[in-house]
This record gives structure tokens, sequence and C-alpha cells, in this order.
């Protein structure tokens, strides 16, 4: 498990945060940062691997999907909600318990009452796990996708009767899940609620104004879903997250079009809700379909986001920590450029600086104002040169300027995070690779 990579990595460069064309002199409060050369640290899959390679015939999701430092452990995310690898083997909460212990241990899921039987306490009844949130100082993980099993429990409930066809029939039900971290006898243990109503897809949740938020899609009946009758919703939690109501759906405008509230990012007295209308049948443009919820009184009211980042498709959201403001990644259609905007209250600005990049993560360096940047140039056409990998720093006191730390070759990644103060990255076939990270004090 310690085999060097250091032939599949480039040299790590060492410069300081700098602006492009300015000469080479470091920012008040920034300095230099170093990463080192990656090596083989864990390989906490095979068995997701094997039964995705048999079941897929490989054809199918293998990347570590997300990394997520939290109180003293590192979570990680794989899995995948587009082939449900999670119906044919349990996804699970792994987790590392220090940089020099690459051993991934599963934590048990608390789930009675909460879906189909786990075939292990570690089930999740998820196909993918992806991403984590911190609420309220929580840990938090929104349910991507049930597993078919879960989706088969949740309809053996009473829905309403209606008529189709001229016959009365009583609907099934939909449901979505989200999982909270605990702890019983100092061991890490996951509590399943399944407590989201017309839920087919949760895809985030977040903490506003005392409530918890979380989005998706769906739809209130199996009946409704199975007839292309889709709808983006906004869910609501003010009793920390044992139940949810809908605040908000919305219903695609005809069969052949798919759209969810994806992301959230809460600033200020502000939450944004970040989604999309897909005309995936004609393969038409994507569009953006993104809110801005405040309360009043504690009553959520809304408004049609604007300006340039309502047409895009929203891609990730990552808040400053102990910070107002957060950064949304968006894409342009279906293969159009991507580009990160800043989002501070009110206030929505483009980042300029990170233009021409496809960025897949960043990792905010606890203690420190600076943070890390995981990127590549940009998903190649055919016949095209393919992508090329680095890791770039910036400061929180001036993100729009980024500098190359590092440039990666011969893999691929996928997310990243700084760990107990190493990196670590995980790729896009199942492994966690490691690297030193040397900080000086300045940017402290």
């Amino acid at each position: 498990m310690n085999r060097s990579l250091a032939s599949w990595i480039g040299v790590p460069i060492m410069l300081p945060l700098v602006c492009g064309g300015c000469g080479a002199i470091p920012e008040k409060g920034v300095s230099a940062i170093r990463v080192g050369g990656f090596e083989a640290w864990a390989e906490p899959i095979p068995d997701a691997l094997a039964v995705g390679e048999a079941a897929f015939d490989g054809d199918f999701d293998q990347g570590i999907t997300t990394l997520r430092p939290f109180e003293g452990r590192l979570w990680m995310g794989y899995g995948d909600a587009t082939r449900n690898l999670g119906s044919e083997i349990p996804v699970e909460f792994r987790w590392f318990a220090g940089a020099d212990d690459p051993v991934a241990r599963t934590a048990d899921v608390f789930a009675s009452g909460q879906g189909a039987r786990q075939r292990n306490p570690g089930d999740t009844g998820e196909e993918q796990i992806e991403p984590y949130r911190v609420v309220a100082g929580s840990l938090w993980q929104p349910g991507v996708d049930s597993t078919n099993a879960d989706e088969a429990w949740t309809q053996t409930k009473a829905g309403i009767w209606r008529s189709v066809d001229g016959e009365r029939v009583q609907t099934k039900l939909i449901e979505g899940n989200v999982f909270k971290l605990e702890s019983v006898d100092g061991e890490p243990i996951w509590r399943k609620y399944r407590n989201i109503p017309g839920g087919e897809h949760v895809h985030d949740i977040a903490g506003f104004d005392g409530s918890i938020y979380a989005v998706g899609s769906g739809a209130d009946h199996r009946f409704e879903f199975g007839n292309g009758k889709v709808f983006r919703y906004l869910w609501r939690s003010d009793d920390g997250g044992e139940t949810f109501r809908t605040v908000l759906r919305v219903e695609v405008p005809a069969v052949g079009y798919d759209t969810r509230f994806r992301r959230l990012l809460a600033s200020g007295d502000r939450l944004y809700v970040l989604g999309y209308l897909n005309p995936y049948q004609t393969e038409g443009p994507i569009e953006g379909r993104s809110i801005v919820v405040t309360h009043r009184d504690g009553i959520a009211e809304w408004v049609d986001l604007e300006g340039p980042l309502s047409e895009m498709l929203p891609l990730r959201t990552f808040e400053v920590p102990e910070e107002a403001w957060g950064l949304v990644i968006a894409r342009k259609g279906r293969r159009g450029a991507e580009k990160v905007f800043r989002i501070d209250g009110d206030r929505v600005v483009e980042l300029e600086g990170w233009r021409d990049r496809r960025v897949l993560d960043v990792s905010f360096i606890p203690g420190d104002r600076r943070f890390l940047v995981l990127a590549g140039s940009g998903r190649p056409e055919d016949g095209e040169p393919a992508e090329r990998f680095e890791i770039l720093s910036g400061s929180t006191l001036d993100p729009d300027r980024l500098s190359t730390v590092a440039r990666l070759s011969d893999l691929e990644p996928r997310s990243f995070a700084v760990f107990n103060g190493d990196v670590f990255l995980g790729t896009e076939d199942g492994r966690i690779l490691r690297a030193d990270l040397d900080l000086d004090d300045a940017g402290r």
C-alpha cells in the first residue's frame, strides 16, 4: 500500500500566490504552499469494484466521489446512482481514523423502520454517497438515489385513491433519505431518516436561519413519476431533521423533460436554491432554474435568481468555513464552459481568475486563510489531447487569484481534501493517494 507513485506525478513546484503577469511578488498575508509527490495510500472499495465489474461489465462509476474531513476522521464517498450499484452491493459510509492509517472502516447505520431490511449493519439503502454537508455543527448526507429495495418498501405504504382509466386505484408513494452522523460509545454511527416526501433524488442539504432545507427531484406518487410528471423540490425541516415537508415543487412543462433543484448555498439572510430544466428527450439546451429564499417571520419567501448564474447548470457549491460567503461552480448547457461565482449575501460575482478550468473540488486549509483547488483543463472533444489536471492555491483574502502548486500526470483525479496536514486525492479508479503539505505560518 506504500508503493510510490512518484513516476506518475509531475514534479511538484513551489510558487508564491501572485497575480498573473505582475512578477513573483507574494500578496500580503499570503505565502508559499508546497504539495509533495503523491504516493498510493488506500484502495478502499475493492468489493464494490469487483461487483460492479461483474454486474455492469466494467461500465460504471468507479471513482471516489468525495472526501470530507470531520472531527478527526476522513469520510469518503463512492457508488453509482446511474447504474444503481447500491442495489447490487451495499454502499456504506466508510472512513479513516488518521493520516497514517489507510484502513477503511465502515460505520453502522441505524435504519430501523426507515426502509428495506438492511443486508448488513452498514447498508445505507443508497446507490451512491455524495456530498457530505455540515449543518448546525453536525455532519449530514443527502440520499441521492434510494436502492430498488428501499423504493419497493415505500411503495407498500398506503397512498391516495384516484381514478385511473375508469378504475379506482391506490397510488404508491415516493420517499427519499437523509442521514445524520451521531456517536455511540465513541464510535460513529449514521442515523437514517426516510422522511423526504416525493424524494426520488435528494441532492443537497443545508442549514438556514434555524431550519434545515433539502433539495432534489421526484414526484409525490409513483403514478406521477412513471408517467413523466417530474417535479423539482424544496423541502424544509424545523425539528432538526426528524421530519421534512414540501415547501415548493415545480412540474416539468411536458413529458420528456427532467428538472431538479440540485444545490444549496446559504449566505447571510439568503438561501440560494440552484436547479435546472433538461429537455433530455430532444437533447435541447439545459436551462437554469434557480431561486433565492428568504425568511420573513420564519415564513419562506422566494424570488427567481437573476443574472448570469441563473442561466447555468449548477454543479457544485462550497461554503467557506467561518465566513458568510461561498462558491458556486456552474456550466453553460451540456458541454459549455464552466464558471465560478462568489456569493456573498445579495452579491453574485464571477471569479474571472478561475476561468478556463474544470473545477473538481475545493479544500479549505484548517486554521488558515488559504485553500486548494483541484481542477482540470476541460473535458476534451474527440481527437483532442487528454485533459490535464493541477492543484492550485488561493486565499480567502482575494479568492480571484490562483497559483499553480502541483501538476498531475498519468492519473484522473475525482476529489481531494486536506486532512491532518496532508493532501488526500481520490481517483476515478477507486484509489486514494497521499502527499505531504508544507505550509509556513504567514497565511494563518
